[in-house]
């Protein structure tokens, strides 16, 4: 086992800190501690620099600092953004626990997780609805539905495919009350997704209408522009949607991070739609070329 040996040459394994296709129980955990690094981003933008010219970007700075020997920073990120990753949910529940009613929502979307992820679901519950802001916060929970949803992609957990669908059901329901368009097709289009991972269709192409109806068709933000594009995929639009994530990836520019995550759901929920683990299907391969290059 690697874990147990002491390499004769300069090692890292590097997990993305929103890696959605390679779980760290496979990226890291084979191997021991003093290996493990963390960089920010999914599978494709963190190793993906913008052009051939982009030094910047950490991949190159992990390659050229280890080829001449210098420090690396591998943890990038917030530690609660790192703790959440590896797993190490107690650390973000002992400092924010204490204070759960007065933390910002991005701090409670990362508390609420951790403690559900140490089986403490009840205390969840009690955490969001005790918090002055976050109960009928339809993004909060949308964030944490999100959360669940990568994690159920991750490990396959009932649980947290339960958990995704309860979180954006409740947000879309506020959203709806409040008719806030942006935030209906924000969680509409997420539980078409999880509708079309357990192979719901119809209740799939609900949800994509109802996204589809709140999206503005001439909008220039590249997150409804990808939404009109999804929508269109569930409803067998594929012409329709090809042309919208066209759009979208121009809207996205050089924003790597917002493109990859257009591609996985389009990537996840065309597989789950069409009931097929080809990769060279010809969408498929679209989504390569408008998304990923």
């Amino acid at each position: 086992m690697l874990a147990e040996l002491s390499l004769l040459f300069n090692f890292k394994t590097i997990a993305g800190s929103k890696d959605e296709f390679v779980p760290v129980e496979s990226s890291l955990f084979p191997f021991d501690k003093r290996y493990h690094g963390v960089i920010e981003g999914n599978h494709i933008s963190m190793i993906k620099p913008i052009s051939n010219t982009d030094t910047q970007h950490q991949s190159f700075g992990i390659i050229l600092n280890s080829l001449t020997n210098q420090n690396i920073n591998y943890l990038k990120g917030s530690p609660e953004e790192i703790n959440l990753l590896l797993g190490e949910y107690q650390e973000i529940i002992n400092k924010y626990l204490p204070t759960a009613t007065a933390i910002g929502l991005k701090q409670l979307a990362m508390l609420v997780f951790a403690l559900e992820c140490n089986g403490r679901k009840d205390e969840a519950i009690h955490v969001l609805t005790n918090h002055p802001d976050a109960k009928n916060d339809s993004d909060t929970l949308g964030i944490i539905g999100g959360r669940h949803k990568r994690k159920y992609l991750l490990d396959g957990l009932q649980s947290d495919l339960t958990n995704a669908f309860q979180y954006y059901e409740k947000a879309l329901s506020i959203s709806e009350t409040k008719n806030n368009s942006k935030q209906i097709f924000y969680h509409a289009i997420n539980l078409a997704f999880l509708n079309a991972l357990i192979d719901k269709e119809d209740e799939m192409i609900k949800f994509a209408n109802k996204a589809l109806g709140n999206c503005n068709p001439q909008s220039i933000d590249m997150w409804e522009q990808a939404t009109i594009a999804e929508a269109n995929m569930y409803l067998k639009n594929l012409p329709n949607a090809q042309t919208y994530y066209e759009l979208a990836a121009q809207t996205a520019g050089t924003d790597i991070r917002a493109k990859q995550s257009m591609y996985s759901n389009a990537f996840y929920g065309y597989r789950a739609m069409v009931k097929s683990n080809n990769v060279n299907a010809p969408f498929l391969k679209m989504l390569d070329t408008v998304l990923l290059n």
